[in-house]
């Protein structure tokens, strides 16, 4: 399964406005150029509508683990490929060309009242038997040659 390194979502966030979905998703559905591959690492162009502008995501291959987003004039030490003109114009129509034939939807749930009031009951159960073990503790202790049960309520000792 596919997941975004802890580094990669900071990255993605400080660096996009896209989500880890729209990331996945243009890799996965081929709306993205690979541009290099560095030991089990693919580096994909893609291009973003919301910031015009594109970005190289680095994928492993072995683990389809996302590992990193950067800008794609970013050049790290240890680049061994060049962007070239062509390849930006070809991640930008891939997506254009997509995005004209796709019919984004967002759904938002909102929950209903009975969720509300369903989950308000859960957490005041959950607080009251928090509440419970808390009040009513035992120990057994060794306490002038003998063994004896304490109680304890509230933290205070009731014999």
């Amino acid at each position: 399964m596919q997941t975004l390194t802890l580094h990669a979502q900071i990255r993605l966030t400080e660096r996009t406005s896209l989500s880890p979905y729209d990331i996945k998703g243009m890799i996965d559905s081929g709306l993205s150029c690979p541009v290099g591959i560095e030991k089990n690492k693919i580096h994909y162009l893609i291009y973003s509508i919301p910031d015009d502008d594109h970005f190289v995501i680095v994928r492993d291959e072995i683990t389809k683990d996302i590992i990193t987003v950067y800008p794609w004039h970013y050049n790290p030490n240890r680049c061994f490929y060049s962007i070239t003109s062509e390849l930006l114009n070809k991640a930008k129509s891939l997506v254009m060309n997509k995005s004209k034939t796709l019919i984004v939807t967002k759904v938002i749930v909102v929950p209903t009242k009975a969720d509300r009031e369903r989950k308000l009951e859960a957490d005041r159960q959950a607080a009251a038997a928090r509440k419970k073990r808390k009040e009513r503790t035992a120990r057994l202790i060794f306490r002038d040659g003998k063994w004896k049960l304490v109680h304890f309520d509230n933290g205070m000792i009731t014999a």
